[in-house]
């Protein structure tokens, strides 16, 4: 929370931008130009998180402005603004762009530039230290096949997404606890394979069902891939409150692939 002055960074020729890419642990570029209007909203976004000393401390954060440099960014291909690039142990991460808002934008730095895999004792102390949206892990022999591909996913392929919270058990497990609405997925070494558990992780990064709110949606509509539903309905009928949350969440299960989340409001209750 302690902030001092902002620590952004104009970067003007090739030599410089690499120097900072090898020279540091974490390294976030925007290419951004003049007349955009996106990068104009960014660019104080990222000027606000510089600010931070624990996002001055890990990062490096690079603005190049392609109007003033084009040579510059003519280098790196740049093709639309703004263009982020985001680097770890001076190699690109591919594949994952950051959120544009404030709140988000640090919660991403900060995931990124943390260790991911959290031994934990206790699921209540894990959820209160990295929120319900992250899974934990049991495993039954810390170099099987499951657990190295729960290392392998949250140092790649889910490193801006989750923290896991690994605990060893009887049994190989992952298990999303939302509002104390379990989704387990149980490994099972003959029949699954890490495909398998990187599906599951892909489908299941939020509620199957919830009552809407604006922070759960911020949250799904970052991925913007797969379909919402949202029910509106207007009742006070116990009966129908529990047909809504119950069998439209039996079926929204069942089609897991392409439902990502099933929202509901009850205009009567919730709105008065």
């Amino acid at each position: 929370s302690e902030k001092d002055k902002q620590t952004s960074i104009e970067v003007s020729d090739k030599s410089e931008y690499d120097k900072y890419v090898l020279n540091n642990n974490y390294v976030l570029s925007i290419f951004h130009a003049d007349w955009c209007g996106h990068c104009k909203r960014f660019l104080p976004v990222i000027n606000e998180a510089s600010k931070y000393l624990k996002i001055a401390k890990s990062w490096k954060l690079l603005k190049i402005p392609c109007t003033k440099y084009p040579d510059l960014c003519n280098g790196f291909s740049v093709e639309g603004y703004p263009t982020v690039k985001v680097y770890k142990n001076s190699q690109e991460l591919k594949g994952i762009s950051p959120p544009r808002d404030l709140e988000n934008f640090l919660e991403f730095l900060i995931k990124i530039s943390s260790e991911p895999i959290i031994n934990i004792t206790s699921q209540q102390e894990f959820y209160k230290n990295y929120g319900t949206f992250s899974p934990v892990i049991e495993y039954n022999n810390k170099n099987n096949k499951f657990i190295n591909c729960i290392n392998n996913l949250a140092k790649n392929d889910f490193l801006s997404e989750y923290y896991f919270g690994i605990v060893p058990k009887s049994e190989n497990k992952i298990i999303f606890n939302f509002d104390d609405n379990e989704i387990i997925f149980n490994y099972n070494e003959k029949k699954n394979n890490c495909d398998d558990v990187k599906k599951f992780l892909k489908n299941n990064k939020y509620p199957l069902i919830s009552e809407a709110s604006f922070n759960l949606m911020r949250k799904i509509n970052k991925d913007n891939k797969k379909y919402i539903f949202i029910i509106f309905y207007n009742s006070n009928n116990d009966i129908m409150d529990n047909y809504i949350k119950k069998e439209f969440k039996n079926i929204s299960k069942e089609n897991r692939d392409i439902v990502f989340s099933y929202s509901y409001l009850n205009i009567k209750k919730d709105l008065g």
